[in-house]
């Protein structure tokens, strides 16, 4: 609820309290009670104190009816927020979220599943494998480990229009709308009769989903997931099987992917197991909040965000971005006219925390960038004319640039009241 600039207006009629507007805190805990409800069904009118004020809200509310609010003050108005309450038909969400991993950044996933590697390396040289069951899982682990560091971009590569696009394609957030449309083609040559029997049937639409699945990083940490839940158990004294090398290059990228083996006797590799366990669940978790968020159209805007993990081997690396869009309104219907905005969230290693937020619309962009470090706010400062440069050389107006020190706005938000799950789909 939102109360306008205008709120110190006493009415005499109102029997005097010790409480005022004025006096208001942020953070504060009070009662207001609804008094009456304008026509406008948006505008409420609320005791608070000695006073009766105009509030804006979209929460249904009956007369007589007292709330306990929080108090947040800016210098335009002041906002009154009602504590959540899950309500009857959210149990089931509420359920879900709580059984639901906890989410951390996408990349965080890389250093543990690189430090397996080293360790199941090391375990290699120094004892050899005791069962044939975990060499087949090491070697499953190996498959999938280079299936995943080779989806995933290095800085150099989401620069460009293209590489940003395959990040994107390849970041998870699109898995469930391709195997859709591999599944639509798929009918669709059924219903042409270019398949004969269903066994190649099967193995077109295996053949058909390999590249954009194979490389896909939701689909990957599935099967990442998979496997580590159920990774053999260490026995003692079992019969040991040597396993060959396995800390050759799993890709084809530029910085060594493995710690070189030592002497120094493993430590217990089921403890690390459970530490890549939680870390990929914990990914998935994001990427599959991200879907949720993205799937949110009760308002006019349309939002769509997604985190996209760097390949890195010094730390974990992401960038976050947010693209939203205001609908087509009956008084516009030149989509040049829709204004877009992107935000765009990441930490570069010495750099720190910097967003970034574009909007664009007829050809004129508008650029906020908000650096946490003071160098590295004056070394974005000293390179605005050139991202100039490169925005003219697209067709676009760059109308204002602005570099400024600190956090900036939060992007990474989720509504809590969203429905984690449709029982109609």
């Amino acid at each position: 609820m939102e109360i306008p600039n205008n709120h110190n207006t006493t009415l005499a009629a109102i029997a005097k309290t010790s409480l005022t507007i004025d006096k208001l805190q942020s953070g504060q805990q009070v009662l207001a009670q609804v008094v009456e409800q304008l026509p406008s069904k948006s505008t409420t009118i609320l005791r608070i104190g000695n006073q009766l004020v105009q509030a804006k809200t979209d929460i249904p509310l009956t007369l007589g009816q007292t709330l306990e609010v929080t108090v947040e003050k800016s210098a335009s108005e002041i906002t009154l927020k009602t504590p959540y309450k899950s309500q009857p038909g959210n149990t089931l969400n509420s359920a879900l979220r709580q059984l639901m991993p906890k989410q951390v950044a996408i990349s965080e996933f890389q250093a543990p599943l690189l430090k397996t590697l080293g360790k199941l390396q090391q375990q290699s040289n120094t004892q050899g494998m005791q069962t044939t069951s975990l060499a087949a899982s090491v070697t499953h682990l190996k498959r999938i480990s280079n299936d995943i560091i080779q989806s995933l971009p290095v800085n150099k590569e989401i620069r460009s229009a293209n590489g940003l696009k395959a990040a994107i394609q390849k970041s998870g957030i699109l898995l469930e709308a391709k195997l859709l449309h591999a599944l639509s083609e798929q009918k669709n040559l059924v219903n042409a009769k270019q398949l004969s029997t269903p066994t190649s049937t099967l193995t077109n639409l295996t053949g058909h989903q390999q590249s954009p699945i194979h490389t896909d990083l939701k689909a990957n940490l599935n099967k990442l997931i998979l496997l580590l839940k159920s990774w053999p158990k260490t026995l003692p004294g079992s019969p040991q099987t040597t396993y060959p090398n396995i800390a050759k290059q799993l890709t084809q990228k530029n910085s060594p992917m493995l710690p070189q083996a030592t002497t120094t006797p493993p430590q217990n590799i089921e403890v690390q197991i459970k530490e890549l366990l939680s870390k990929s669940e914990g990914a998935l978790a994001k990427i599959t909040l991200n879907q949720l968020a993205s799937t949110e159209n009760t308002s006019a805007r349309q939002s769509w965000q997604l985190e996209i993990p760097l390949f890195s081997t010094q730390q974990a690396e992401s960038v976050f971005v947010k693209i939203e869009k205001d609908k087509l309104t009956s008084k516009s219907t030149n989509q040049d006219e829709q204004p877009w905005t992107i935000s765009i969230e990441m930490t570069p290693p010495k750099l720190g925390l910097i967003r970034s937020k574009l909007s664009l619309q007829n050809n004129k962009i508008n650029s906020n960038f908000w650096a946490e470090n003071e160098s590295t706010r004056i070394l974005i400062q000293q390179h605005v004319e050139l991202l100039r440069k490169q925005f003219q050389r697209v067709n676009l107006d760059a109308d204002s640039i602005q570099v400024q020190q600190g956090s900036g706005p939060i992007f990474q938000d989720i509504i809590p009241s969203n429905n984690i799950l449709n029982e109609k789909a």
